[in-house]
């Protein structure tokens, strides 16, 4: 099996490869949190990246080596992660007093049960979660599925980006380490609180539910920030890049809110509300007490107090970096206005400090 949660205790960067960019983050472990010492980000165009499926190797490695020369850092192993349809992540009950060793002859016994590609196509790993809330003589154990060939084109764009990686994870694990930072600011860092991390990409957003910090649903649903910007490319004959630029920078007609970004608003509002029904018709049966919105659309003026209103559920920006130290070299500002963004690029960043295991 693949090791996608070996963890290591040296410092890693975190390097998040997303639809339309790489983002590399580097932390320091700074007392019982983390210091920001490095980060850079590089763009790029065209479909390198398709629904978290890297396309065209060579573009995106020349963006981790611009933006880990952008970053300063000189440091190069790295932590990546991989998602999307490629990706499965399952979490099933086995008998407690089974040993490591068991779980896994037991797992890839029961493979075509739980993965529904072929076994050989795929790099497979565990992680035994814990006690079951359902039954004390079960285990909670994580599976992660991922199709080697993604996984492969994921560590070769590092490797000819200039980088050493060390550890290939599932994002939605890079999330729930994310969110132990968000946490540390919430009433007893979030003990019995259920919250939903929703965060929404550039084609796809992720749905991580966590009961005290802990993942007990994940789902990822096909829309993302991506759908507005092709609107725009359609609405004022603009190129993808030309879009994107005057989106970021609020250089777009008079007309755009009216025509384009209410409207889209409006379309993200309802998928929110329909990934939360998704949940509620699950077997977890419980309230959500959180809502916590992460990605670009986040920052959308007003959409966080849609969702609330919408939802009738307490809901703040999810930013891992809003609480952590700064290096001096870094604009502070503009860096903690992009962290909802850097969710995973800060969970995957964290992989190096400790012992927890995804």
């Amino acid at each position: 099996m693949f090791n996608l949660f070996k963890s290591r205790r040296n410092g890693l960067l975190g390097v998040d490869i997303s639809s339309s960019s790489v983002k590399i983050l580097e932390l320091e472990a700074v007392g019982d949190s983390y210091k920001v010492s490095h980060f850079g980000m590089a763009r790029f165009s065209g479909e390198a990246v398709v629904e978290k499926d890297i396309r065209d190797i060579e573009s995106v490695a020349r963006a981790v080596k611009e933006a880990h020369a952008q970053s300063g850092s000189h440091a190069h192993f790295a932590a990546v992660a991989v998602s999307g349809s490629s990706v499965i992540t399952k979490i099933i009950q086995v008998d407690a007093d089974l040993s490591d060793h068991e779980i896994e002859t037991q797992i890839r016994a029961e493979a075509d049960r739980h993965i529904s590609y072929p076994i050989e196509e795929m790099n497979v790993d565990f992680e035994v979660l814990g006690v079951s809330e359902s039954d004390p003589k079960l285990v909670d154990v994580l599976i992660a599925a991922a199709r080697s060939e993604n996984v492969q084109a994921h560590v070769e764009a590092l490797v000819q980006g200039g980088l050493h990686p060390k550890v290939v994870s599932v994002e939605i694990y890079a999330i729930e380490r994310a969110y132990s930072l968000i946490a540390k600011g919430l009433p007893e860092e979030g003990k019995g609180l259920t919250a939903v991390v929703m965060d929404i990409g550039d084609e796809t957003s992720t749905i991580c539910v966590l009961s005290s910090g802990r993942t007990i649903y994940i789902r990822d649903e096909a829309f993302g920030g991506l759908q507005l910007t092709r609107q725009i490319m359609k609405h004022y004959n603009m190129s993808e890049q030309e879009a994107e630029e005057a989106k970021r920078n609020n250089t777009l007609p008079e007309d755009y809110e009216e025509s384009l970004l209410h409207p889209f608003q409006q379309d993200l509002l309802q998928q929110v509300n329909r990934s939360l029904q998704f949940f509620s018709t699950s077997e977890q049966h419980r309230s959500i007490d959180l809502i916590l919105l992460g990605g670009g659309c986040a920052k959308i003026p007003g959409f966080i107090e849609q969702v609330a209103d919408l939802t009738h559920i307490k809901t703040m920006l999810a930013n891992p970096i809003e609480h952590l130290s700064i290096a001096s070299g870094i604009n502070k500002e503009a860096l903690i206005a992009k962290g909802p963004q850097l969710l995973i690029a800060c969970g995957l960043a964290m992989r190096g400090f400790d012992d927890v295991t995804h």
